[in-house]
């Protein structure tokens, strides 16, 4: 079925696991209920989660860290009717006297509020089941790759990309839950026609290793565009690039195969129609369609002729310096073209007199000042794109999917 670490949770842990939570009293009736989830281990989510579908019961799932009280309340406005927390028998009633029974079978997860207060998603079983079926005809991966999960699986990107969708194809995935970087190492060098599914910050950390310890065989990426400095030195450690985009409403949208820049997100899978159209030099916002449903995206990007999509930004996190139109990316691509940058995320920030204007946190060498940067930037962008404010930090601060939130970083500049 699948691995953790070096452990492997075979098809008999997994019917044994079954019976157990069979015989447990708070599982004996759970059909039409939907339960909240945070368990941090993933021998129990995952064979949680399909026992749970196979009673017809939904699910919510929450990151396994989240302290009990906030879990708790995540639970509760997702109108569940009980939190399972960290251990299957550790079920804790949400206190509801009645609750609606689900029609159909789903999966719940909070979106991961980088633009603003995150939002309940739900997508049904028939539609995560249809997003693995499209998403392993485009992954045209050459043999039976081994996949390498080394992102949370209560996360739609490692649970239904990484773990799911290997199941289907017949694969065994390993689930790393080890923090130490070596040990990924050596489970990527003990499996070598792997391939690895990451987020940039982890790739970042990854690529320290020299070239001839760690060479990638196939490196999927997503959450967040890499930089240019961090894909060209993935490019020298790794044979095939992937890169896959979406969003919590659709689940994966598209996939690069092999990437051509960072910010290279590939074609729409078979069951999404990209309703979007693109005039030169202008960005739009991607809009698809699957079924009878059109999904509005919220992100702008560039689509050629022969429907590849390149990512461009958040139409939230587009700045607005006196009229014209600033893409964080691209002030974040130019800094870190200077030497010594290690990681930068440009945001907006608000002048009372002007209005918007550029802001820039940056991870540098000691050597490096804000008054460094600031004049890089004046030598290679135009004046408006220029950050109005440089702040040199020891770090950015992410969510825990690594992503970076650039509106809680807005939110904390204005307090």
């Amino acid at each position: 079925m699948f691995r953790i670490n070096n452990q492997e949770v075979t098809h008999e842990e997994v019917e044994r696991l079954y019976g157990y939570y069979a015989g447990l009293e708070h599982f004996k009736a759970v059909e039409g209920q939907r339960i909240a989830l945070c368990i941090e281990d993933p021998a129990f989510l995952v064979t949680l989660i399909l026992f749970l579908k196979s009673r017809g019961c939904s699910t919510l799932l929450i990151h396994g860290e989240t302290p009990l009280k906030t879990a708790y309340v995540m639970a509760m406005k997702a109108d569940c009717s009980a939190l399972i927390y960290h251990d299957p028998k550790n079920y804790r009633s949400i206190g509801r006297e009645q609750w609606k029974a689900e029609s159909a079978p789903a999966v719940y997860q909070y979106s991961s509020g980088t633009t603003g207060d995150p939002k309940l998603i739900s997508r049904t079983w028939e539609e995560i089941e249809e997003e693995i079926e499209g998403y392993n005809q485009a992954l045209a991966l050459p043999g039976e790759e081994e996949p390498i999960i080394l992102v949370p699986v209560s996360h739609s990107y490692g649970l239904i990309s990484g773990v799911l969708s290997s199941m289907a194809r017949g694969t065994v995935p390993t689930i790393i839950t080890h923090k130490n970087p070596k040990y990924t190492l050596k489970i990527l060098q003990e499996h070598p026609h792997h391939i690895v599914y990451g987020v940039p910050a982890l790739f970042h950390v990854l690529s320290s290793f020299p070239q001839q310890e760690l060479q990638f065989n196939h490196l999927m990426s997503s959450g967040a565009p890499m930089s240019e400095a961090l894909f060209a030195k993935l490019s020298q450690m790794t044979g095939t690039m992937k890169q896959q985009y979406g969003c919590s409403e659709a689940g994966c949208i598209s996939l690069s195969n092999k990437m051509k820049s960072n910010v290279d997100i590939g074609v729409a899978l078979g069951h999404f129609s990209v309703l979007s159209e693109t005039k030169e030099g202008e960005p739009s916002e991607l809009v698809v369609r699957t079924g009878t449903t059109d999904i509005h995206t919220k992100d702008l990007v560039y689509i050629s002729s022969e429907q590849e999509l390149t990512y461009v930004s958040r139409m939230d996190d587009v700045i607005n310096v006196s009229g014209l139109k600033v893409f964080p990316l691209e002030v974040e691509e130019t800094i870190q073209k200077l030497s010594g940058i290690k990681e930068v995320v440009v945001y907006r920030g608000q002048h009372p007199l002007i209005g918007e204007v550029v802001k820039a946190k940056v991870v540098a060498e000691e050597e490096l000042t804000a008054d460094n940067i600031r004049d890089w930037c004046i030598q290679h962008l135009p004046p408006y794109k220029v950050p109005a404010e440089v702040e040199c930090v020891l770090e950015i601060p992410k969510n825990k999917n690594g992503k970076i939130s650039r509106k809680l970083l807005e939110i904390g500049d204005v307090q």
